[in-house]
């Protein structure tokens, strides 16, 4: 028999096709994992679960699988929208919060290779979704034993108001930090003996981001750091070996041709959101800084953002970084913080620009509106110039409404809020089970959605939709709940959050789908098509002698 030790593992998205593999994975050990998950449908979690991950050997055979939640499995004792509460109330919790925790919710593996299984599942999790820095698990009490969870996990620490005796969770939280797996990278300022190490890895051009122009010369700029210019450098926080550059400047000049070459009006024309202090004063009218140069081994690029925090400490009178980059540019960790920001109407130039608020790298909170939100909410909106003045009286009328004790049933506002400001809006509609068989029967919403898959009883409820002509639809006791989009609005700088709150938005609202409707003459939301998904409408078969619908 092959080592296990020897086997390739390697891992990717699930799909409903591997619900049996994972059942013959799992054999006769069904019961067991319904002590430990409570009762389960394999196709169910694949298509509901926030990440799923499946583990093959290199010819494809099934080796294991892991499935993530925005809130844990096993008891409806506290339902979605009140995990955070209930963990942040009766454990130590330190930096836990819906931005940064997920929940596992499914993992199961070939006996033999389960630790790399494990390790490789969470690797992939973490390079994947980034943001994510701690992995909770709800073990329940009579779930039997589970050593490999039991070796992976801690228990959190439980505070010592805590009451025992009414806990209606019937579990123990246990907890997993992304940095046992992937650590952060050790960021400090660049010294001249750096050179030697650094300018191999940079010739290679393996990691290097920016272009390393004519008059790119790092001994130089090691050599002459101050406030204005400064040079950072990644290194293994376990090995110490350098692994990553960022050389960066601050200027007059550039700030001001990023002005006037881009447009920079949704942010203000980089002007200033507080008051600079005192020992900022002679920095003029210097609001940002630009990253000239940046390198990072691809073997660490899911940790490229640990740069950012360190480099707005270096230039603590700037909110905005920018970074000049080919406007197609691939993909890259580092941007996932950055908006795009678009040329001026007009100008062509061959790089674009790449902007980042030092505030966007802040907490944010999800809630759902409260009154005090509206007069919040209309001094956002009143800022803005994107939305048109009649959108934006109707979402606050909306939001005035949904606040008060005359609220529509149905209806709800969530609020994205930085430092107890809004600077994000949804006012989403209930989706009924006749709203939501309308919805599928008119557009190829099945196509992205497996709805036999995702409700156990699905071959009866949803039989009657397809092309056929169609009945009034069945009650359906496990439908997917939906929301359906009527205002939104997210400040510019926090836009890279946009999927953070929409996702906080369906658990505090404890649906599963985010639906968006839009006609030709709509006011489009396109910050927020930008996150979803097309589903194109369904083919009418036109019968010759009967009048087009």
């Amino acid at each position: 028999m092959e080592d296990a030790g020897a086997t390739e593992i390697m891992c990717r998205r699930s799909t409903t096709e591997d619900a049996l593999a994972l059942k013959l994975l799992i054999g006769e050990d069904y019961a067991e994992y319904e002590k430990r998950y409570g009762p389960y449908n394999l196709e169910q979690i694949i298509e509901t679960s926030y990440f799923s991950v499946t583990a093959t050997d290199a010819d494809g055979a099934v080796l294991g699988f892991a499935a993530f939640n925005d809130f844990p499995a096993g008891t409806s004792r506290i339902p979605s929208s009140a995990w955070l509460d209930y963990v942040q109330g009766r454990y130590r919790t330190e930096d836990l919060n819906a931005n940064n925790v997920l929940w596992l919710v499914f993992f199961t593996a070939a006996p033999d290779i389960a630790d790399d299984v494990i390790n490789n599942v969470f690797a992939t999790l973490y390079s994947t979704l980034p943001d994510t820095d701690h992995v909770l698990f709800a073990r329940l009490r009579d779930a039997g034993p589970m050593p490999l969870i039991n070796d992976y996990f801690s228990a959190l620490t439980e505070r010592s108001t805590a009451q025992t005796d009414s806990d209606p969770f019937v579990a123990d939280v246990l907890w997993s930090p992304r940095a046992d797996v992937v650590p952060d990278l050790v960021i400090r300022r660049g010294k001249v003996e750096d050179y030697d190490d650094l300018m191999p890895l940079l010739l290679a051009e393996v990691g290097v981001l920016t272009e390393m122009g004519d008059d790119f010369y790092l001994e130089e700029l090691l050599e002459h750091q101050d406030a204005v210019h400064c040079v950072l450098v990644a290194e293994d926080a376990e090995s110490g070996e350098i692994v990553g550059l960022m050389c960066m400047s601050s200027s007059v000049e550039d700030q001001q041709y990023v002005v006037k070459h881009f447009n920079t009006e949704p942010y203000q024309k980089l002007k200033r959101w507080h008051q600079r202090s005192e020992k900022d004063q002679g920095h003029s009218n210097k609001n940002s800084f630009s990253i000239d140069f940046f390198y990072l081994n691809v073997e660490y690029e899911c940790r490229a953002v640990d740069f950012l925090r360190p480099a707005f400490k270096q230039f603590p009178f700037a909110e905005y970084a920018f970074i000049r980059l080919p406007h197609s540019v691939p993909d890259h960790a580092l941007l996932s913080k950055f908006q795009y920001v678009p040329l001026k109407q007009g100008l062509t130039l061959k790089q674009g620009c790449f902007l980042v608020c030092r505030y966007t790298l802040d907490v944010l909170d999800v809630r759902r509106a409260e009154a005090d939100d509206v007069p919040k909410l209309t001094h956002l909106l009143t800022t803005q110039t994107e939305l048109s003045r009649g959108r934006c009286d109707d979402t606050v009328a909306h939001a005035e409404l949904c606040c008060s004790a005359a609220a529509p049933a149905g209806e709800s506002v969530v609020s994205l809020l930085h430092q107890g400001n809004v600077v994000g809006t949804l006012h989403v509609g209930e989706m009924g089970d006749e709203d939501t068989f309308q919805f599928v029967a008119e557009f190829a919403v099945d196509s992205k959605i497996d709805f036999l898959a995702a409700n156990k009883n699905s071959d009866r409820e949803y039989a009657e939709i397809g092309l056929e002509p169609r009945t009034a639809p069945a009650a359906r006791t496990e439908s997917l709940p939906g929301l359906l989009v009527k205002y939104f609005y997210i400040k510019p700088i926090f836009r890279p959050h946009i999927r953070m709150f929409l996702r906080e938005s369906l658990r505090l609202l404890r649906k599963e789908v985010l639906y968006y409707s839009v006609g030709l003459q709509d006011e489009i939301y396109q910050t927020l098509m930008a996150e979803l998904t097309l589903a194109l409408p369904r083919r009418e078969m036109h019968v010759p002698g009967q009048p087009v619908a």
